[in-house]
């Protein structure tokens, strides 16, 4: 047999090789943006119930907030684990003990490292985010700056 013979048979083998590369690599890539989005949509409901719970305090807010911590567990990296055992330990303690800026400081850092998971790596710092976060500061009425609202 001459390489002409064989030329389309190559051909063939080595599409299909690439084709099956492909498929994987896409694969791979959507099943990563499926639990990035799983992730995203598992920090939402958690923040959401813990704004939630922090304003109303009633059973039903603290329910809400308990079964958003269950998608937590599944699907959050460690990181994320481990500034929300911190922020779990301030909402069972005293806020006398703690007091509000430990609570903000804490719940503050936890979004921080979701963003950080969520996108892969965030430039923001502490500083820069504290003052959107109500918890444990309330959000001013005014535009007039008062002290405690100061970074």
């Amino acid at each position: 047999m001459s390489v002409g013979n064989w030329l389309p048979i190559v051909l063939a083998v080595i599409g299909v090789l690439g084709g099956t590369i492909v498929y994987a690599v896409q694969k791979r890539f959507d099943r990563n943006e499926d639990f990035r989005a799983e992730k995203k949509q598992a920090y939402r409901a958690f923040l959401d119930a813990l704004f939630e719970h922090a304003e109303q305090r009633t059973e039903e807010s603290r329910k809400a907030y308990d079964y958003s911590k269950i998608a937590l567990l599944l699907v959050a990296p460690d990181p994320v684990l481990k500034r929300l055992v911190l922020v779990q330990e301030m909402a069972t303690m005293d806020m006398d003990a703690t007091g509000p800026g430990d609570v903000h400081a804490a719940v503050t850092d936890l979004i921080l490292e979701m963003r950080k998971d969520c996108f892969n790596g965030s430039k923001l710092v502490i500083s820069e985010l504290e003052y959107v976060v109500p918890i444990g500061r309330p959000t001013p009425l005014t535009a007039e700056p008062e002290g405690h609202y100061e970074p």
